[in-house]
């Protein structure tokens, strides 16, 4: 305690900060800080974020469990989704949404084949008798997400394929994966490939990849063939000089699910028309 009396208030506020945040860290399995975080702020205005962090977490876990119904005021004024008409529709489903949103509660939903009245469906049927956290602050939000009650696996591996895969590979420079992969990937005709090796290859064609200038690339179809997901698509070339229409090319991205509800890793990339 003898060091302490001869801190300054500043720095005995530092010294605080570095207990509450090592407190969160162990308790609370907070991740605070970091290089790109190191003196922005005062230890005054830090001192105040981390105490506040700390009321919040200590309410979050003593915080009741209610239905949605319930938190919502249980409404009797929301009829059933097969009673509504397809005319009266949009305007059901947002004053059920805007219900939701002024109770705190928010539903995302990412595939955009799910259209408004499975939406409704869900939230009467499903949603309304979930738990969820009786918290009283405003401007937050319980977030649930419909794709992960009713995940789309075509959907969700071809915008993989397409933008944590095909992108990154096309649009140097690249200096990690950001797919989720499985070792002994192929690459064209490399195959047995380590995550490294993969992204070497790629690094050795990537001014090639620049000077190709490509902008676009998209997936156009997605199937399951067993325990696979083959999602293939195009991207296209610029235009030749003094001429309009762009010249496309194949790829094709292959995924595997190990197991039922397992991640989807990505096993094999085939991109016509690029020597790796």
């Amino acid at each position: 305690m003898e060091d302490y009396k001869n801190l300054s208030e500043e720095e005995m506020l530092q010294a605080e900060n570095d207990f509450l945040k090592m407190k969160m860290m162990l308790e609370k399995g907070a991740m605070l800080g970091g290089p790109a975080l190191e003196g922005q702020f005062g230890a005054q205005v830090e001192n105040f974020f981390l105490r506040r962090m700390m009321e919040f977490e200590d309410m979050l876990e003593n915080c009741p469990q209610v239905k949605v119904f319930d938190k919502l005021g249980r409404p009797d004024h929301i009829p059933p989704v097969d009673a509504i008409p397809d005319e009266e529709l949009d305007e059901a489903w947002e004053s059920l949404n805007g219900l939701l949103l002024r109770s705190g509660v928010e539903l995302w939903v990412d595939n955009p084949s799910v259209g408004k009245r499975e939406l409704y469906r869900f939230v009467v049927e499903e949603l309304f008798e979930m738990d969820m956290d009786d918290v009283r602050i405003p401007g937050m939000y319980q977030v649930f997400c419909y794709d992960e009650f009713y995940p789309d696996p075509l959907y969700s591996n071809s915008r993989i394929a397409e933008e944590e895969c095909i992108r990154q590979i096309l649009h140097p420079p690249l200096y990690d994966l950001f797919m989720i992969w499985k070792e002994g990937l192929r690459l064209n005709e490399h195959r047995g490939l380590s995550g490294q090796q993969f992204i070497e290859l790629i690094q050795a064609r990537e001014q090639e990849l620049v000077e190709m200038r490509l902008k676009k690339c998209w997936a156009e179809t997605a199937v399951m063939e067993g325990d696979k997901c083959v999602v293939r698509g195009k991207y296209a070339l610029p235009p030749i000089e003094g001429e309009t229409e762009r010249t496309t090319r194949n790829w094709e991205v292959v995924m595997e699910q190990p197991y039922e509800g397992s991640m989807w890793y990505v096993t094999s990339v085939v991109i016509e028309g690029i020597s790796f």
